[in-house]
């Protein structure tokens, strides 16, 4: 089969679309298929630009103009995703372009929209891999025209497979992302050893905020912990990323003693990384949700790490932990709930039980072979 996929960014970019879609691509590659990739030359920060045409891991990569505005601003990243759908439609008419099917994923936001028009002209079929779903009356009409009569859709969590029923879509398949490559198991001594080079002392309990910080992240509840807590040693706030609200982050690190921000972790480190934290912290805004699933979960969960999730209580992600045990559930807006399971999390002993729970509903739950195998049966099935 011919399988085209569209998304904003791809390898050597490292945005997590980018990565999730590379091992899906050489998957599906080594499996007797014909893989394309149409991304932009732009990367997710903005810093650089690359080939328009290569060849990575036996999988053609087609690289499209777009504008290079920061995404971290909304006119930036506006302009960015205007610039990527008006490229599309040219490179859709490039004869030397063929597919069976072309799958659209959620970057820029309603992509689909200009892949379905270019597609159905050509009398490809159409698929979607959404990631997530924009909140709001008129991102809600624009999604059902995007997946109007798609022949494949599928997702990342029940609540979002609901909410594209509720949309008009059929046949709606739901597949949790999984654990990436890089995950080992971190033994006692390394991850002392990397809490030690960060300054982070032994009796210092580590709360940390590791991934994007953009809009559909909850940093309330977060901020007044940090500021109501800031002067307690034995506490350590470390958030790690950036995005559209990294600005308040940025700020508690200066006016509190005991919290400090980094740009993103090394790839290629991730598991020591995660590791090294006692708690981490996952949020959701509750008008975002049915619309996403933070993606960092699957990771946390295998590294073996307790999580606090600030965020709705019907959800995918307080689902796997309230089922396994691996974590606290907070409801946004409850600032004190959050306090006390930081209070709580002081156990070590009920920290590694949780640990050791979340990295055993990982294993079975996020496992990249069994999600891979499930997402080629169902293009398989459909072309």
């Amino acid at each position: 089969m011919r399988i085209v996929f569209v998304n904003q960014f791809y390898l050597p970019d490292d945005a997590p679309t980018a990565l999730y879609l590379r091992d899906l691509a050489i998957y599906l590659k080594e499996h007797g298929h014909d893989v394309t990739v149409i991304c932009s030359r732009g990367s997710y920060r903005g810093r650089e630009q690359y080939d328009s045409q290569q060849m990575i891991d036996g999988i053609t990569v087609r690289r499209i103009g777009s504008s290079m505005f920061s995404m971290r601003s909304k006119v930036g990243a506006l302009l960015r995703s205007l610039s990527f759908h008006k490229s599309i439609l040219g490179e859709f008419r490039k004869e030397d372009l063929d597919a069976d099917i072309v799958i659209s994923m959620s970057s820029p936001p309603l992509i689909g929209l200009a892949v379905r028009k270019a597609a159905l002209a050509r009398g490809w079929k159409t698929g979607h891999w959404v990631l997530n779903i924009l909140p709001g009356a008129l991102w809600e009409r624009k999604e059902r025209e995007q997946i109007k009569d798609a022949d494949l859709v599928w997702t990342i969590g029940n609540e979002m497979a609901a909410k594209l029923h509720d949309y008009g879509a059929s046949n709606v398949e739901t597949v949790p992302l999984w654990v990436r490559d890089g995950m080992v198991e971190v033994e006692e001594e390394a991850r002392q050893k990397f809490r030690q080079d960060r300054g982070w002392g032994d009796d210092e309990l580590v709360i940390m905020y590791s991934g994007n910080m953009g809009m559909a992240h909850s940093f309330d509840d977060i901020e007044k912990a940090v500021r109501k807590t800031g002067e307690d040693s034995s506490i350590r706030w470390a958030f790690f990323g950036d995005g559209k609200e990294s600005h308040r982050l940025k700020s508690l690190a200066v006016d509190c003693k005991q919290a400090e921000y980094h740009d993103y972790a090394p790839a290629e480190k991730i598991a020591e990384h995660l590791a090294s934290a006692d708690i981490q912290l996952v949020t959701l805004k509750s008008t975002w949700d049915g619309c996403a699933i933070p993606c960092k979960i699957q990771n946390i969960m295998q590294a073996g790490s307790p999580v606090i999730f600030i965020g709705p209580e019907e959800n995918s992600i307080a689902d796997w932990l309230t089922e396994s045990g691996a974590g606290w559930v907070v409801r946004e807006g409850n600032t004190e709930a959050l306090i006390k399971a930081i209070e709580e999390a002081r156990d070590e002993g009920l920290r590694r039980s949780m640990g050791k729970k979340a990295e055993k509903l990982a294993g079975v739950m996020f496992d990249i072979n069994s999600a891979l195998e499930r997402i080629r049966d169902f293009i398989e099935k459909v072309s």
